[in-house]
């Protein structure tokens, strides 16, 4: 239990960006549709640790962090359909941004990849996934991830491959901060003033990915790491903000810091689980007329009326039929 909380802990203090696509890695054969359930989140990692706020003579708590809204916990429902050497998928999920307070964020997104060296036993993907973010209070993001990974197969579990990240925003938010008094210099709070702040934001990055995929009879099972380096732009900020803090020029970008993530995906085609139940139900059919069958066809034993000496013909096993189901009742 400990791990537990302290894990989600980690979980909502540090999810601020998602640099990760998980779905199955197997080559998906012509019309094939597999349903992907998923869920990732980040373990570690901030996207930027600088402040917007206004400059000298100004400050306060209002200051801003920037942050990319995008659902970093999030959960997801996909469909990928195979097609001739690639397949094409969309998807739909939510989940939240720790940097975005009281926020839920919904996602839609489309998906492309192609095989790569087919008539190889373990072709490659190379793809990309294009959704779009949106926050409860109306902000939206363009996400993008570009991806370049091994395929895997029942022998062959494991995959690995590497990534771009790119996203894409247009921040608004309320600025409130306190002028400070002519009078008396170190009072705060004698002209609150509250500004609106906007700004284009644009974020970069690349990355390792790898993880396992278990194959059962029609499902299959993986766990995906991914380790990401990104770069945080912020364009067009009006003045008289500025970013850093109070009488620092504007940076136009922050450093490369790592981002970990971790996802979860659990892979079925609901076609073959009704082929499944099909062929059990065939075989149970199957099974009962056979039984009756042999029931019908046992040999015949010859009897013969011990008063008359007349031979009597009688099966070894009376069969009996039900009234309303037509079926034979065993004795």
């Amino acid at each position: 239990m400990p791990v537990f909380l302290s894990s989600l802990f980690i979980f909502f203090l540090f999810g601020c960006y998602n640099n990760s696509h998980i779905r199955t890695q197997r080559v998906l054969q012509e019309n094939e549709k597999v349903f992907s359930v998923s869920g990732s989140y980040n373990a570690l990692g901030i996207v930027d640790e600088r402040i917007i706020n206004k400059g000298s003579g100004f400050s306060g708590p209002g200051d801003i962090r920037p942050y990319v809204p995008v659902a970093a916990i999030r959960a997801e429902i996909s469909v990928l359909e195979g097609f001739k050497h690639g397949e094409l998928g969309y998807s739909i999920g939510g989940g939240v941004n720790a940097m975005v307070d009281q926020d839920l964020i919904g996602l839609i997104g489309v998906e492309y990849n192609k095989y790569l060296q087919y008539r190889r036993e373990r072709p490659l993907k190379a793809g990309m996934s294009l959704e779009l973010n949106r926050t409860s209070s109306g902000l939206f993001t363009l996400h993008s991830i570009q991806s370049f990974k091994t395929t895997t197969t029942k022998k062959a579990p494991f995959f690995v491959g590497f990534h771009t990240l790119f996203s894409k925003s247009n921040i608004k938010e309320s600025h409130r901060s306190y002028a400070r008094s002519t009078n008396d210099y170190y009072m705060w709070n004698s002209y609150p003033v509250v500004d609106e702040v906007t700004y284009d934001q644009t974020t970069r990055g690349f990355g390792v990915s790898s993880g396992i995929e278990r194959f059962f009879v029609d499902a299959s099972l993986m766990l995906q790491f991914d380790v990401s380096f990104v770069k945080n732009s912020i364009n067009n900020l009006k003045e008289p903000f500025v970013v850093g803090g109070i009488g620092l020029e504007r940076e136009a970008s922050w450093s490369w810091p790592p981002i970990v993530s971790a996802s979860l995906a659990l892979n079925f085609s609901p076609k073959s689980f009704k082929k499944i139940y099909i062929s059990k139900k065939k075989d149970s059919v199957k099974s009962q007329a056979f039984q009756d069958w042999e029931i019908l066809k046992k040999p015949q034993i010859i009897e013969f009326d011990p008063e008359t000496g007349e031979r009597i013909e009688k099966k070894t096993t009376d069969v009996m039929f039900d009234p309303e189901t037509g079926e034979i009742i065993k004795q």
